[in-house]
């Protein structure tokens, strides 16, 4: 089975493949047409040869952060439970750290946000709603050298239960993350 294939076996609301070689579009693959499509914003570069050997996006940190832009209308996420899913490859270090993926929602710049900290740390991080959890891990290298890592975050409310899995591995289980919130 494909790796496509398995994300779309767990009916994501959401996957940009991120694969587009041209326009300003961001295919959301989890649904026919349109739906949550996103649009390529600030500096970014497609078609890239990733080591994959497929085409990507890479997306350039500097005086215009590259992103991938999406409104989406309020109950289009799951409101008790989370998993974030990505392949990452921090090439500099970025002072502060990076956003790797995040939703706003019309209260909350932050409402969810997945981060890695560029420091003497070098950690990954989740932010619910402004609740952080900070996954320290000896084995998150520097984020130049780090290479690609298959990134999984997940937290559902109940016990504010929150894991991170670096290619395939289960790194820190953080409870007491916003026990009992929804998400907007």
């Amino acid at each position: 089975m494909s790796y496509s294939s398995e994300v779309l076996a767990d009916t994501p609301c959401l996957y940009w493949k991120l694969d587009e070689t041209s326009g300003t579009t961001a295919d959301n693959a989890a649904t026919t047409g349109s739906v949550n499509d996103g649009t390529y914003s600030g500096d970014y570069t497609l078609g890239v040869d990733s080591w994959t050997g497929m085409q990507c996006v890479t997306f350039n940190q500097g005086a215009e952060d590259g992103q991938v832009y999406k409104v989406v209308s309020s109950g289009s996420w799951p409101t008790t439970a989370l998993t974030l899913e990505c392949w990452y490859r921090g090439t500099t270090a970025q002072a502060g750290g990076s956003g790797i993926m995040g939703y706003a929602a019309p209260s909350q710049a932050n409402e969810f946000l997945m981060w890695y900290q560029a420091s003497s740390t070098n950690s990954f991080k989740l932010f619910i709603n402004n609740a952080e959890a900070d996954f320290t891990s000896s084995s998150s290298p520097a984020q130049g050298s780090q290479g690609w890592k298959h990134v999984v975050m997940t937290w559902e409310n109940v016990a504010g239960t929150c894991k991170v899995y670096v290619n395939g591995n289960l790194q820190q289980t953080i409870t007491s993350v916003k026990v009992g919130y929804s998400i907007e």
